[in-house]
């Protein structure tokens, strides 16, 4: 029996620094080995893409849920300056020529939301033992900037979920996460009965 592939191609621009790029449509996959977990298989090389982060992709890809990474708005900045940015942004179904409403955002939190600490090279999270200045002042941010974002989306009128990492090395419990989110606001997935 003959196979067939049908490949479209897109033209995507990354939203963070504006690079353009053309992809094929099977270039939208994550893809998972024991040495770098799961990772997207086209990115922008202007930012990496966190283990958890490829598993939540994974995860709204295989549910058919449509998202937009690395959300900005206007008039959400931090100290610099510069944007602050939502993990994953949500919409539901809307007509092809109405722009999307989003209505829900999806932070995924890393232990630097809950404790003081730095990320070594090696993408592990190191309690900071000795108090130092600079891990305190980061984690004062980070929850500065968590507030702004919940004020935000508070005044707006967008739903926010935080999924903590406690759950991110267990897809299983990420899964069952994100399908409790979207079955509380009303979102249409894909489950695939095997």
């Amino acid at each position: 029996m003959a196979q067939i592939t049908i490949a479209k191609k897109y033209k995507c621009v990354c939203q963070i620094c504006g690079q353009e790029k053309e992809l094929l449509s099977s270039d939208f996959k994550i893809a998972k080995n024991d040495e770098l977990g799961y990772y997207p298989v086209s990115y922008c090389k202007c930012h990496t893409v966190s283990s958890f982060e490829a598993k939540t992709m994974d995860i709204f890809n295989q549910l058919g849920i449509t998202y937009i990474r690395e959300k900005s708005f206007d008039g959400l900045v931090g100290d610099s300056g510069r944007a602050l940015r939502f993990d994953f942004a949500l919409f539901k179904d809307c007509d092809i020529l109405e722009t999307p409403k989003i209505d829900l955002v999806i932070e995924l939190q890393g232990p630097h939301h809950y404790k003081e600490g730095f990320y070594d090279e090696y993408g592990d999270y190191i309690i900071d033992e000795s108090n130092s200045e600079r891990a305190k002042e980061n984690y004062e941010r980070q929850n500065r900037y968590d507030e702004k974002k919940k004020e935000f989306c508070k005044i707006h009128n967008i739903n926010l979920e935080c999924i903590k990492y406690t759950v991110s090395n267990d897809y299983d419990r990420l899964e069952k996460k994100i399908i409790d989110i979207l079955k509380k606001y009303g979102y249409k997935y894909y489950v695939d009965e095997e």
